[in-house]
């Protein structure tokens, strides 16, 4: 298990040490802030499209085969950003970057499930979440000091080294779960297709509903918390401390794990988690003192950890083999277009301030389908 948690640590590295540094290379190539921008947003753009596509090869393929044929991808494209010199080379380069990165996400999760169903793990401490949690805070902390002492172009260095130690780990030490089915599941993969049914069942449109819901949020907070820092008259530093406070926060929860996880539990953890969402975009819309800041980002940690442990449980507790990447795919890439109508969303209505306000209201849209859904079905999956 520890050799997954750690591929998904680097996983994810891989978008958070960029943060500090994609903005301000792109502008030092010559491109115009509105172009920087389109620059910033290619990779989550492309990074949907590969979370649908990784998911449905590794249901076909395998889980460690498809990790391997996209690091062959990755790698040499971690070379060619040492070769760039205009922005539009760093557009097509992060576009591509983006595509391939997001087949790597549903993928590892997708292995981390199987591997849990074969040691029928009932409570475990989210060592996934924990690796997102450390590569949330260590990324943009060792991305931004290795640019301003080094260059932007040894984080690319930092990148390619943590994708060659993927590539060894999962060539030598992980094992290929997928060989390992069972005679039931080998029939079920007999004819190769895919059954839209299996996948939108209810425990799994929460899942999704809750993975876009969450990225809202961080949409908004991406774009806008900045602009509610310097409203307080407080150095950028700060947004940087606050953002550190609710991984931490999310971090502490990830290794208190879920305790016997069924649908009635991950249910309730996401309905607490979308109202934590709201209370926290609200207060935010409002906040003009750092200790209230500091209160609500802390409160948001909790809400963020509930639904993160419990969507991804809900996708593991509620898929089998042959379905589990394209489920993992369709998670990721719900995350990706939260995270790109977060932060368009908050954009349009900064003008009228009401940045977090908006946010907060789509928000309450999706807790109320997700409302609606649990009372339908709630009985018929309660175990």
């Amino acid at each position: 298990m520890l050799k997954i948690y750690i591929l998904i640590w680097i996983a994810f590295m891989d978008l958070f040490i960029q943060l500090p540094i994609i903005t301000p290379f792109s502008l030092q190539l010559g491109a115009s802030h509105e172009f920087a921008a389109f620059i910033v947003s290619i990779y989550s753009l492309t990074n949907l499209i590969g979370n649908v596509i990784g998911g449905i090869l590794s249901d076909r393929y395998g889980r460690k085969r498809i990790v391997l044929m996209t690091l062959l991808i990755l790698l040499p494209s971690m070379c060619l950003y040492l070769l760039i010199n205009s922005a539009e080379q760093l557009l097509l380069l992060r576009g591509l970057h983006g595509l391939f990165a997001g087949v790597l996400t549903p993928v590892l999760f997708a292995w981390l499930g199987d591997l849990e169903h074969i040691k029928e793990l009932k409570h475990k401490a989210s060592g996934s979440g924990i690796a997102i949690g450390v590569a949330a805070i260590t990324g943009p902390m060792i991305g931004g000091i290795v640019s301003s002492n080094e260059s932007y172009h040894s984080v690319y260095y930092i990148q390619l080294a943590l994708f060659i130690i993927m590539a060894i780990i999962v060539m030598t030490e992980a094992k290929q779960n997928i060989s390992n089915r069972s005679i039931d599941q080998k029939k079920s993969d007999q004819v190769i297709s895919i059954h839209f049914k299996h996948i939108l069942k209810p425990p799994l449109v929460l899942a999704y509903i809750v993975a876009f819901s969450l990225m809202l949020a961080n949409g908004a907070l991406t774009y806008h918390l900045p602009i509610t820092v310097e409203n307080m008259n407080l150095s950028s530093k700060f947004t940087g401390i606050l953002l550190t406070i609710y991984g931490l926060i999310a971090i502490m929860l990830f290794i208190k794990g879920i305790h016997k996880p069924s649908f009635k539990v991950l249910s309730r953890n996401m309905l607490f988690g979308q109202t934590v969402l709201i209370v926290c975009m609200i207060a935010l819309q409002f906040t003009s003192t750092l200790i209230i800041a500091v209160f609500t980002m802390t409160i948001y940690g909790v809400g963020f950890a509930m639904i993160f442990m419990s969507m991804n449980k809900m996708i593991s507790l509620y898929t089998s083999h042959h379905n589990r990447g394209l489920a993992n795919g369709i998670l990721y890439a719900a995350f990706s277009i939260g995270s790109i109508v977060g932060a368009l969303v908050s954009g349009v209505f900064t003008k009228f301030n009401l940045g977090f306000i908006s946010i907060g209201c789509i928000i309450v849209l999706c807790l109320t389908i997700l409302t609606l859904i649990i009372m339908k079905e709630g009985q018929r999956y309660e175990t």
